[in-house]
């Protein structure tokens, strides 16, 4: 009887809170004179997708949601199954300022029906991980650093040849990066720096840390806000790992902690270890090092994602981990040890082409792996690993991430432990994409080829 209103009590909570937001929501519409609003989901490969409809449907929209072809996007629903349905986050809505007026933006999550959620639903699968880890008593914690070039419309190179953290000399330059900073914020980012990066015309920005839901729907309108802001200063933003040849590569570097749902406290603490780390810490690490080569598909997703990953450019290459080190795959950053709220690491592989919620889901699964089965870290390697012998390496028994997209995706397709974390429909069409990707690329003839053998 107890569980029976406690399960009633929970569902009262939940459709108060429904409403709330939902209000909230119609509330904003009318104050800010919104006329229309762009509906936001992702595919499994990160895709952003959009339905926009006028503001007099919204309420509506809310309500019954809405549907959509699933057969006509990559990894979604067979052609004879093809209706699927939106639910808006109304928690998610932010009114954007345009030159036209101001446009809501909402972020879905998509499924089947109304309560039918759909078992492929990057957010949705992020959503049940997250649930799952609070039942246990934890809360991941993340943060961001995102990388992208800027190229010149006109001109196809690089909008700059600055390096780290040079200052702007440039004036309208110098106003853009501002107003740059301003159209993040205007969609709900909470960009909390701005930098020149390593390369030309490479730029970062860094996302404060919080749940991964609220940072993931970030990184996706983040992503959408910088090209829309490019492309109104005549610029091309991208976020390809390895866009020039020779130079650095851009990553998505995860810093990541977990705190106690309950009471907040950052559960990676430890002021008596020598690092300020905890044995929670070194367990939730050790499980990602033992899982992340058959994760890597996730997190490094694309063709192009391991011609970054290669030795000399600050891209990880060894599954080891560090203090301070940036050629290990994960790092301890550096942070005061009388404030614990910092102790965190940093998964340096990813890049922003990977979908952020699988992204995340394979982390808070294979660190909690790590609790469950108590792993044991393996030593920290704090030399240069770029310029270690393969006798040392080998000394050393550290494994290297996959060197290809194939690779990596044999390896995700083989693991018993990305099978138990994630649905075979999720597996089988995230892998039919892939698969589809590496077989169009195999068959494009490319200019280096073309320069290669012409005359041979």
């Amino acid at each position: 009887m107890k569980k029976q209103l406690l399960s009633l009590l929970l569902l009262l909570c939940c459709s108060i809170s429904l409403y709330a937001h939902k209000q909230h929501m119609l509330q904003k519409i009318t104050n800010h004179n919104i006329q229309f609003i762009r509906c936001f989901f992702t595919d499994l490969v990160a895709h952003l997708k959009e339905i926009m409809i006028p503001a007099q449907h919204i309420e509506n929209a809310i309500d019954e949601g809405l549907y959509f072809d699933g057969s006509s996007i990559p990894g979604f629903t067979n052609i004879y199954e093809s209706d699927m349905h939106l639910t808006l986050d109304t928690n998610t809505f932010r009114s954007v300022p345009t030159c036209d007026g101001n446009v809501g933006v909402v972020i879905c999550d998509n499924g089947y029906g109304p309560g039918k959620p759909y078992d492929a639903c990057p957010r949705n699968v992020l959503k049940q991980t997250m649930q799952k880890a609070a039942h246990l008593g934890y809360g991941l914690y993340v943060g961001l650093e995102i990388e992208f070039f800027l190229f010149d419309n006109n001109t196809k190179a690089t909008c700059d040849t600055l390096g780290y953290c040079d200052r702007e000399p440039c004036p309208l330059r110098a106003a853009q990066k501002r107003s740059l900073l301003q159209t993040l914020q205007q969609y709900g980012v909470d960009a909390v720096k701005l930098h020149h990066e390593v390369a030309s015309g490479q730029h970062e920005i860094v996302i404060n840390h919080h749940n991964p839901l609220v940072v993931a729907d970030q990184i996706i309108l983040a992503k959408h806000a910088i090209r829309e802001w490019a492309s109104q200063n005549n610029l091309d933003a991208t976020f390809m790992p390895k866009p020039i040849f020779g130079q650095n590569g851009s990553g998505m570097h995860i810093h990541f902690s977990l705190c106690d749902i309950n009471t907040g406290t950052n559960l990676f603490y430890d002021p008596y270890n020598s690092c300020g780390l905890s044995q929670t810490a070194y367990q939730f690490i050790a499980g990602v090092l033992k899982h992340i080569r058959e994760l890597d598909a996730i997190f490094n997703s694309t063709i192009n994602s391991f011609k970054r990953l290669v030795p000399g450019y600050e891209a990880p290459t060894y599954v080891c981990w560090a203090n301070k080190n940036r050629s290990a795959l994960i790092r301890i950053p550096e942070f005061d040890h009388d404030c614990g709220a910092a102790a965190r690491a940093e998964l340096r592989c990813p890049d922003a082409l990977c979908n952020p919620y699988l992204a995340f889901t394979a982390l808070l699964e294979a660190g909690l792996a790590g609790i469950q089965y108590q792993e044991i870290i393996p030593d920290a390697i704090e030399q240069n690993l770029y310029r270690l012998s393969p006798d040392e390496i080998c000394t050393y028994g550290i494994q290297t991430l996959p060197t290809s997209l194939q690779h990596a995706l044999d390896l995700f397709e083989a693991s018993t432990f990305v099978q138990a974390i994630f649905s075979q429909r999720l597996r089988s069409e995230f892998l039919k994409a892939k698969n589809n990707e590496i077989s169009l690329f195999n068959r494009i003839v490319t200019d280096w080829e073309l320069k290669r053998y012409h005359h041979s």
